[in-house]
């Protein structure tokens, strides 16, 4: 009796090592969600995006936007590209009144390990002199360095340390109207920036693969940073910005 018992008991175990199995998965995903930073779709009504936000399901110290210049706007429809989940509007900033527009949002304060950060940007019109950039905190010096289409280049992504003489890292790509995935990995550990257009989905891109690599100024790697800021100014048209996110690891910028 007792040797026909046994495959019961097998079984009883097999199912318990599933549930549990599961249950460890489903942590698991809960924790990698934890890591998240930053997180906005732009899902508002077509109008000024100062005061929206933050997004229903945002990160804990995430706020709403604050227009710092200009005259920043939701629009629709918003961005899509095939390696990043879209939904919502857009944000389209541009020259309107010849200021230039800014639009900035706080996060809880980041500045340790390795930071991972993640938009799209489109350009409405093509040709131009102008810059279209995420950066962070005050938006200019030495805290806030710039990620996207960098001032006088010709259009050319890249890298700007924000401070005066500038140091670049530019990509060989300039904006064409197409949609781009932008991402930046901040190492503050090393003090690296590294930047990549397009990567691949499948995995975390290695660093050796990077489009444009700058050293963080000292200021920056050691004050991290608590809020991001779009800018966009000196252009013959607007740019759109979409899906920005921020996390711990290259798996937060594509939910």
């Amino acid at each position: 009796m007792q040797t026909m018992d046994r495959p019961v008991h097998f079984l009883r175990y097999l199912l318990l090592a599933v549930v549990m199995g599961a249950l460890g998965l489903a942590f698991a995903g809960s924790t990698a969600l934890a890591d998240s930073l930053f997180t906005e779709s732009f899902d508002y009504p077509v109008g000024p995006l100062d005061g929206n936000g933050p997004p229903p399901g945002s990160p804990p110290g995430q706020e709403a936007w604050v227009a710092l210049g200009g005259a920043p706007l939701v629009h629709a429809p918003g961005l899509r590209f095939r390696k990043v989940a879209s939904a919502g509007n857009a944000a389209n900033l541009g020259d309107r009144g010849g200021t230039g527009d800014t639009a900035s949002a706080g996060l809880t304060p980041v500045g340790t390990d390795v930071v991972w950060i993640g938009f799209l940007l489109a350009q409405n019109q093509v040709g131009s002199f102008g810059y279209a950039i995420l950066t962070f905190n005050d938006s200019v010096g030495p805290t806030a360095p710039q990620f996207g289409v960098i001032f006088g280049t010709g259009d050319l992504y890249g890298i700007d340390d924000g401070i005066v003489p500038t140091t670049r890292s530019l990509t060989s790509t300039a904006a064409d109207g197409s949609t781009a995935w932008v991402v930046v990995k901040l190492d503050f550990t090393t003090g690296d920036q590294s930047l990549f257009l397009n990567p691949s989905k499948l995995g975390e891109p290695a660093n050796q693969t990077a489009q444009a690599r700058l050293p963080m100024t000292p200021e920056f790697q050691a004050s991290g940073f608590d809020r991001i800021v779009l800018k966009v100014g000196y252009n013959f048209g607007s740019y759109t910005f979409d899906e920005i996110r921020a996390g711990t690891s290259f798996s937060d910028l594509r939910r």
